[in-house]
Parts: C-alpha cells; sequence; structure tokens
C-alpha cells in the first residue's frame, strides 16, 4: 500500500515510518508494497537541501514498515 499525506495525515492519521527498522524523518510517500520511501533530502548540517527553488527529495528501498497505532503494514522487499 502507499500512503501519501492525502491518505494519512489529511485523514486526521498521523503515521510513523520505518525503513528497515529505522524510523525516516521527512518522509513524504511510503510504499510497503513495493518497499521504497520518498524523503527530503538534508545536507550533513541538517539543512533542508534546495535546488532551483524546489525541495530535494531522493528514494530509498528496503523493508518499509507503516505504523499507524493499531494499524501497520510491512513490505516484504
Amino acid at each position: 500500500m502507499q500512503y501519501t499525506p492525502e491518505n494519512t495525515v489529511m485523514q486526521g492519521l498521523n503515521p510513523t515510518v520505518f525503513l528497515d527498522g529505522v524510523k525516516v524523518r521527512d518522509c513524504l510517500i511510503a510504499d510497503t508494497t513495493e518497499g521504497w520511501v520518498e524523503v527530503i533530502k538534508r545536507d550533513v548540517d541538517g539543512r533542508i537541501l534546495v535546488s532551483d527553488g524546489e525541495v530535494v527529495t531522493e528514494t530509498l528501498h528496503g523493508v518499509v514498515t507503516v505504523d499507524m497505532g493499531d494499524l501497520a503494514a510491512t513490505s516484504e522487499s
């Protein structure tokens, strides 16, 4: 399943996303079926990277788990 702001936060849910068991910071989209997350990229000092006025993102792959309290889903990647 793909988790986006539209089907989580905007529905009053507050998911916590994990990649390979590690909590993911600044996750924009998580896909437990395909095993990837799209996150906001930061520099070594923790500042959000911006290029040409746009926030830079990166896609990371692995076992994705989304914890929404009573509901949870895990990828098989």
